[in-house]
Formats: structure tokens, sequence, C-alpha cells
């Protein structure tokens, strides 16, 4: 973390997360998530996207991630982090990492 604190997964599993793109929803599964209690907000790990073959560009005030050209997910930047445009459950939303 920033400030070089450290906070505790209290569990790993498979999450679904309901993604928005062009208005339109859609499930997508992401592996390996972790489960922190601590946390305010769902974090996605840039370099875990990457690893399952997905490409993330980012601009000054918004973000895309490609699967080779197909966008699936895009998001705004929000401060110092951007956010993907979701609409989860829970009304949650998820930042990158």
């Amino acid at each position: 973390m920033g400030d070089k604190s450290t906070s505790t997964a209290i569990g790993r599993g498979n999450g679904h997360l309901q993604i928005v793109v062009n208005g339109v929803s859609r499930i997508s599964l992401l592996h390996n998530v972790l489960h922190v209690l601590s946390f305010a907000f769902s974090l996605v790990s840039v370099s875990a996207l990457a690893r399952e073959g997905l490409k993330v560009q980012f601009n000054c005030d918004s973000e895309k991630i490609l699967r080779d050209e197909d966008t699936v997910a895009t998001g705004t930047r929000i401060g110092g982090l951007y956010s993907l445009e979701t609409s989860s459950v829970q009304n949650h939303s998820a930042a990158l990492a």
C-alpha cells in the first residue's frame, strides 16, 4: 500500500464482476480474487490482467481493458485511481492498481 502498511486476505477464490461496456452489462469471471475485509473498495491488478492476456490502456481521464481488439471493460479516473464501470449486485466498483 502507499503508506507501507499491510492488510491480511482472509480468503482466495474466483469472483464475478458485472461490467458495463457501452451501456451493455455482462458478467466477467475474475480468478484468484483475494478477500480483504479492511479494504474500502475492490482493487483489480493490472499485472494479473496482463497475465490473462488482456491489455490495459490509460489516458489522462479514462481506461480501457482489451482482449485482442475487443473492449471488455472501461472506466474513468477519479482522483488518483481509475474506476471500472460496474453494476455489481453489491454496488461496489473496482479500481485498477
